[in-house]
């Protein structure tokens, strides 16, 4: 599982390099954990633009479409808020099918609507039991 945050990862790029993994792998071996960022001074440290929450999420919301679509179309092109894509070829595709499974995390409503919607699996924080029973 590969760490990867939209804020740091341009997601052409980052799809390219997930498919290539993928290959040289043999297909199966990988998964993306995708972290919408939340170390604001990690950010600025690295030079990095930190948004607000919910727009944090709107930006992985844009690199998740990216790079899904990038693994399923030859050409692709997308025209969003935070990333432009002009008729991009990403050869080769995946082998895992339907493609290398993607988890994420977070436990605000854009969050969770988020993830339910693009991604496959939801990681948790590594809280106490009882902290997680709070939040029910």
């Amino acid at each position: 599982m590969v760490a990867v945050r939209p804020t740091f990862h341009q997601p052409a790029l980052l799809a390219k390099q997930a498919a290539n993994i993928d290959h040289i792998g043999g297909g199966g071996r990988l998964s993306l954990n995708v972290v919408s960022s939340w170390w604001a001074d990690e950010a600025k440290k690295y030079g990095v633009h930190f948004e607000q929450h919910d727009d944090r999420y709107a930006r992985t919301t844009e690199w998740l479409e990216i790079v899904e679509r990038l693994w399923q179309q030859d050409h692709f092109s997308f025209s969003g808020k935070h990333y432009t894509v002009d008729d991009a070829i990403m050869q080769p595709k995946p082998i895992t099918r339907p493609r290398p499974v993607i988890y994420a995390g977070g436990e605000s409503e854009a969050a969770k609507a988020m993830i339910s919607r693009l991604c496959d699996a939801y990681v948790m924080h590594g809280d106490e039991p009882a902290r997680v029973r709070e939040k029910d």
